[in-house]
């Protein structure tokens, strides 16, 4: 049985985070890799996402194996306050104002639905996703059956002309650090439906009191993010963030108070079990996109 904790992985606060799953079997410096590991427990993902870090499965030639990105610098929206920009500052955009009326924002705590929009989406842009039928359980069986530390969100912007779902961002928080692990935007057009949800998103974390929004690898595009308090944190210091606000209390979601342009729906599910179930059998797949573009244009 392997000792995480004993194989640098991310400063964790439980010091026996163990699986007998697999095997560590290296660090390239941006990501694990855990070998022989075809089998993956809620519980056991659960684990890993309480480290800042997601499992994602892919079939190598030598047989399955789960990467779990560890960015040697990860880039994070700082919505600490106080800070420069106020938080109304979000919804000042010209093709916010103009199309924000158009959509609804809908904030569910049941992730099946957007997984599977998420899982279409990307299956059809590159002809493969990590997103599974058995990690779309994995996920759901997270979400309901949350602890004191791992919450589970799905946002979704949906429209009100025809009840499409226009874009859509799935993450997790711990304490007051957000990732999100997938995002989509099923309906491209000329009002970046992408871009909305991303501010939508990003008022909503910092008003329940998420710090960090925490992006994954830089990317060219996200430049213009930095305006908005986006930057580079080194692991260092990203892990001593995830320490010093792993215990924060979020405000419940009925607390989330939007500009009157913005149409709010929060569902929070009401689920009957209790316990992370097993998951149903083992998964294959590779890995979408690290990102799908969801720029702040103008």
């Amino acid at each position: 049985m392997n000792n995480f904790s004993d194989l640098t992985l991310p400063e964790l606060l439980d010091d026996n985070f163990t699986t007998d799953i697999g095997r560590l079997i290296c660090d390239e410096g941006d990501a694990f890799l855990l070998d022989g590991s075809d089998q993956l427990t809620p519980q056991l993902l659960e684990r890993m996402m309480r480290c800042m870090l997601f499992a994602l499965p892919h079939i190598f030639p030598w047989g399955p194996v789960i990467i779990l990105p560890n960015p040697v610098s990860r880039f994070c929206l700082d919505l600490r306050v106080p800070r420069d920009i106020p938080p109304q500052n979000w919804f000042r955009n010209r093709k916010f104002h103009r199309h924000a009326r158009d959509f609804t924002l809908v904030v569910k705590t049941d992730l099946r639905p957007d997984l599977c929009i998420a899982q279409a989406y990307h299956e059809s842009m590159s002809g493969r996703t990590w997103i599974t039928a058995d990690m779309i359980e994995l996920l759901q069986d997270i979400s309901r059956c949350r602890r004191d530390v791992v919450q589970c969100f799905s946002f979704s912007l949906v429209t009100k002309s025809s009840g499409e779902t226009a874009a859509a961002c799935l993450g997790f928080a711990c304490g007051g650090v957000y990732q999100d692990y997938t995002m989509c935007t099923p309906l491209r057009d000329h009002r970046s439906c992408g871009s909305l949800l991303s501010r939508m998103v990003a008022a909503v974390l910092q008003q329940i009191g998420v710090s960090i929004w925490y992006w994954g690898y830089r990317m060219p595009y996200m430049q213009e993010y930095t305006t908005y308090g986006a930057r580079e944190f080194g692991r260092q210091e990203f892990n001593s963030l995830l320490r010093q606000n792993i215990g924060v209390q979020l405000l419940p979601l009925s607390t989330i108070s939007l500009p009157s342009m913005i149409s709010l729906d929060v569902q929070v599910a009401s689920w009957s079990s209790t316990r992370l179930a097993a998951p149903n059998g083992g998964f294959q797949g590779g890995r979408d996109a690290q990102r799908d573009e969801m720029q702040l244009a103008d």
